[in-house]
């Protein structure tokens, strides 16, 4: 055992200078935080919402194309009795629709 111990001691001083010598890890700065736009109260969303359906309806009524060009995503698509739609399938059907709308939802 006494035969063994010198290694031993050899060993750990050994695996103790390998640990001393890796390189401290360095706090990175870290980046500034984005500025957070102002809050809106769920009224104030529920609002917005509310006017936006609104005015899609209202354009809908008016054969429109304006407003869902504008609101509608580039990716946005629209199934209806025609099929499958695009963004810019809406837009140009938007004029030329065929039906006549009377009253909308409240």
């Amino acid at each position: 055992m006494k035969r063994h111990l010198p290694l031993a001691a050899i060993l750990v001083l050994a695996f103790a200078a390998y640990g001393m010598a890796q390189p401290q890890a360095t706090a990175s700065p870290s980046p500034k935080p984005k500025p957070r736009a102002p809050r809106v109260t769920k009224a104030q969303l529920q609002k917005q919402l509310s006017e936006m359906e609104t005015k899609l309806w209202d354009a809908w009524k008016n054969k429109d194309a304006k407003p869902f060009e504008t609101h509608l995503s580039s990716d946005s698509v629209m199934v209806g009795e025609q099929g499958v739609g695009t963004k810019n399938d809406v837009v140009k059907m938007m004029a030329s629709m065929p039906c006549d709308v009377k009253s909308l939802p409240n």
